[in-house]
């Protein structure tokens, strides 16, 4: 097999492997998309119940992720929804979202646990300790919120993706720790159906050039004529 054909072979088996990986993570898409979304049209997690014994439950909102799509990716096209209640109805639950240097601030020296990964289509959780010793004032009373809800019975909290790094933060009411709480998190990206669209297309797409690219290297060509030869 000359170098040519032998070059068009293994850009056609290549591109075969593409197709199949972009058909597979397209149509992955478009059937989360399909039975993932609720009536508003967010992906939503099942509800997780968090029960810790520190004073605040802290993620970044650009850490979650949908199906493998990390939603920070696509900030302007992602909106949160947010749905807590404490488990202990004699307190209150408080939902809050701010920049990342202010929580730390609000929180330096308390106990508290770092959400480290939240994924929404299995609602895994990891956590990771804090250590601290002092109890952070009510967070009610601190004005650098950038959105919060807050009271007694189920919250609801909406925001939308925003320039900067943000903190999603849990706690009771008044601050005090152990935390106990069930919560639903949700994300609406009206792209994820159109991204999954267009990797099933380009699948297709890469399917038939490596097909023809294979075909082109496999194929025998006709002997060539000798014109010297005489009849």
């Amino acid at each position: 097999m000359k170098i040519g054909k032998i070059i068009l072979l293994i850009l056609g088996i290549v591109g075969v492997f593409v197709a199949f990986g972009l058909l597979l993570g397209g149509g992955t898409l478009i059937w989360f998309d399909a039975t993932a979304k609720d009536d508003e049209g967010f992906y939503t997690t099942d509800t997780l119940h968090l029960k810790r014994d520190s004073s605040a439950l802290v993620s970044s909102p650009a850490n979650i992720t949908v199906s493998g799509v990390l939603m920070g990716e696509w900030k302007h096209l992602t909106t949160f929804r947010i749905e807590g209640a404490s488990n202990d109805r004699s307190r209150g639950i408080f939902i809050g979202i701010a920049k990342e240097e202010d929580i730390q601030k609000y929180l330096a020296d308390a106990r508290y646990d770092t959400i480290t990964e939240l994924e929404i289509e299995s609602s895994s959780l990891n956590f990771e300790r804090v250590p601290g010793t002092r109890k952070p004032p009510a967070p009610t009373s601190q004005p650098f919120w950038a959105r919060a809800v807050h009271g007694t019975g189920a919250q609801d909290l909406l925001w939308e993706l925003e320039d900067g790094t943000y903190l999603l933060v849990f706690m009771n009411e008044d601050g005090s720790p152990f935390v106990d709480i069930s919560v639903r998190v949700g994300a609406k990206v009206p792209s994820v159906l159109w991204i999954g669209a267009g990797g099933v297309a380009g699948g297709f797409l890469a399917l038939a050039v490596s097909s023809i690219l294979i075909y082109a290297a496999v194929r025998r060509t006709p002997p060539e004529w000798d014109t010297a030869q005489t009849p």
